[in-house]
């Protein structure tokens, strides 16, 4: 989210190209943060799960960021539906792959050395 946040400040900053420069660090700001919060994402748990996870959320936010502050449309009414079930497939695809990475694994039985006979 602190990645969405950095780039609509750095649409900002560009757009306004001279109001100041308060954008441009706080952008920095948030992409500073936001890659410290994704390494302990990265380390917090399986990889699946929450790389999944980002990568559903960066799009979603900076779409939704898109649409509330610089007022920019989601989709035209022609490709509206299609926009929908391909977010609605990207948010079941995250869903399933951190449901996998949730399930308990199998333990397999040990291992088993075969014993050498003597004489053979």
């Amino acid at each position: 989210m602190l990645a969405g946040a950095g780039l609509l400040l750095c649409c900002a900053s560009v757009n306004l190209s001279g109001a100041g420069l308060w954008q441009f660090w706080a952008a920095l700001g948030c992409g500073a943060g936001g890659t410290l919060l994704s390494q302990a994402a990265f380390q917090a748990g399986p990889l699946g799960g929450s790389l999944g996870a980002m990568m559903a959320i960066d799009p979603v936010v900076g779409v939704g960021l898109g649409m509330v502050v610089f007022g920019e449309p989601f989709a035209t009414d022609d490709t509206a539906p299609v926009r929908l079930v391909g977010l609605a497939i990207t948010l079941v695809g995250v869903w399933l792959l951190a449901m996998v990475q949730r399930a308990p694994t199998a333990t397999l039985p040990p291992l088993r050395t075969p014993t050498a006979t003597p004489g053979r």
